[in-house]
């Protein structure tokens, strides 16, 4: 059939052929979007596979009615449904999404597909089914998910559909269907899955929505089942394994006190026997229990302390698992008399006496806030202390190693004024500092040297500081006479200083007297 131009711009998209009332063919144009419709199309077939098409606006379907329409082969990433209220996604028989890129189930197109009767999410990367995600679908009779990346389907996925047939979930990475799954009737298709056949995959056989299907599930575990057709099982043959339940792995017990140890482990069908080793010897320290019944110690002691292995079996398999046993570390136990009544008493251990509680005690927030105050305190004046102290060993300190190396030592009380009694030269060592400290005195400060405070000081010689070696220091000036008036030093004018690099003695003194002084 020819169409004019006239009508090819009122019935078909530039880019696609067309065939009026029939056939809307735009498949492998290098669409990147899809093309506006001008007018309502009544197609029977509406393609748009193998383009390049990422995001699909449900929009831009407003005037195309259609009873199949293929989406396949393209890159379809993200369907955005239609504005609330504008009108149904009208497809009638098959919707065709396979081959695409859709990561999570579109729940809004099927939602807004109310007619559609088959649809096809194959090939594509879809990891879960969550709750109701079809729940106004009423004509749905087949789902195929096959090709995905199934993992989850949740028990209420399917709740809403009564129509629904056939779930294609083949070949995805399903291992187990929850029991609780809510299908009204039909089948799913779970072949090609890694199949868990363990024990709580029992119900399956009872179930026809499982086992009427022409490709059943195939055990991939475990091994004893695996490479079967779960629908050739017995329920016999549905087991698990031994396997850990949360029991406790640690024990403690005081010298002397009786243990029970229980292998924590469970598995259908029951565990029928428990074997136990200990510090790994065998077979002298190994014992064989009932899973009901415990490994008893009657008295622990240092030599039974240790780790302690426990093995078990069942059909579907064996567990190994390690127990350790300790002991506890407590005070000596002591025990007190307690009355029970007039006639009896009981001695008990101390250590089960219940602790005396005081329902009346208040917390005492002033007596606290005090005793935190007081400790502030006490602790500013330790504080204080200390630095006194500090600088007080300090300046002692500096005192001590004044006197040693003969530097100026206070002098408070001085000879009285009076002719000089002994003119013989003193002695001083001659490696003492002393010498270095008369040879460099200032002249006017070699007989009196005023303090800021206005006391004199004078150079005290201990006996202790005598060289072996001495060394005469004759005297350089004359001495002077002393005048009445009451200054200067020792009644003598201030003005004739005396030189005391003679370094003569203010009383009689010998070389070995005590102590010499010398006022400079």
């Amino acid at each position: 059939m020819v169409i004019s131009t006239a009508d090819r711009s009122l019935y078909c998209p530039e880019q696609c052929d067309c065939v009026p009332r029939q056939l809307l063919n735009c498949q492998g144009r290098g669409l990147e979007r899809m093309p506006g419709f001008e007018t309502t199309y009544h197609l029977v077939f509406a393609d748009f596979s193998q383009n390049n098409l990422t995001i699909v606006n449900l929009q831009e379907f407003s005037g195309l009615l259609a009873r199949k329409l293929d989406l396949s082969h393209n890159f379809i990433r993200t369907i955005n449904p239609i504005i609330e209220g504008a009108f149904t996604f009208n497809v009638e028989e098959i919707l065709n999404l396979s081959h695409n890129a859709l990561t999570s189930f579109p729940a809004e197109l099927m939602n807004q597909t109310l007619y559609v009767d088959i649809i096809d999410l194959s090939y594509n990367r879809i990891s879960s089914l969550s709750k109701k995600i079809i729940y106004y679908q009423n004509e749905l009779s087949k789902l195929i998910l096959a090709y995905n990346h199934v993992v989850f389907v949740h028990p209420l996925a399917f709740i809403n559909v009564n129509s629904l047939r056939e779930v294609d979930l083949q070949h995805n990475y399903l291992t187990h269907i929850s029991q609780k799954l809510e299908m009204t009737s039909g089948q799913i298709l779970l072949g090609g899955n890694p199949w868990t056949c363990d024990c709580g995959q029992k119900w399956i056989l009872s179930n026809e929505n499982f086992t009427n299907t022409p490709s059943p599930p195939i055990c991939y575990e475990p091994p004893l089942v695996a490479g079967q057709p779960v629908t050739s099982l017995k329920l016999e043959d549905f087991v698990c394994p031994p396997r850990y339940n949360n029991g406790s792995l640690l024990v403690q017990s005081r010298l002397g006190g009786r243990v029970e140890l229980i292998c924590p482990a469970e598995g259908d069908p029951e565990i029928t026997e428990v074997m136990w080793s200990f510090r790994g010897q065998h077979p002298s320290y190994t014992i064989a229990s009932k899973p009901d019944k415990p490994l008893i110690i009657q008295s622990v002691t240092e030599a039974t302390v240790g780790r302690y292995w426990c093995t078990v079996w069942n059909k579907g398999g064996n567990l190994t698992m390690s127990i350790s046993l300790s002991i506890r570390r407590t005070d000596p136990e002591t025990t007190e008399t307690v009355t029970t009544d007039g006639r009896f008493t009981k001695t008990v251990n101390s250590s089960q006496l219940p602790m005396p509680v005081d329902r009346n005690f208040k917390v005492p927030i002033f007596g606290i806030f005090a005793l935190t105050s007081l400790l502030l305190i006490l602790l500013f004046l330790l504080l204080g202390l200390g630095a006194y102290t500090h600088n007080l060993r300090n300046r002692l300190k500096h005192k001590r190693a004044v006197a040693r190396e003969g530097l100026f030592s206070w002098q408070t009380s001085f000879p009285t004024t009076g002719p000089y009694a002994n003119a013989e030269p003193a002695t001083l060592p001659v490696e003492s500092g002393y010498m270095y400290l008369l040879q460099n005195a200032r002249q006017r400060d070699r007989t009196g040297y005023l303090q800021d405070d206005g006391r004199r000081r004078s150079l005290m010689l201990q006996p202790g500081e005598y060289a072996s070696t001495r060394k005469r220091v004759l005297p350089v000036a004359p001495a002077v006479a002393p005048t009445s008036g009451p200054h200067g030093m020792y009644g003598y004018d201030s003005e004739h200083l005396y030189d005391t690099l003679g370094a003569r003695c203010l009383s009689s003194c010998s070389e070995s007297s005590s102590q010499m002084s010398v006022a400079i």
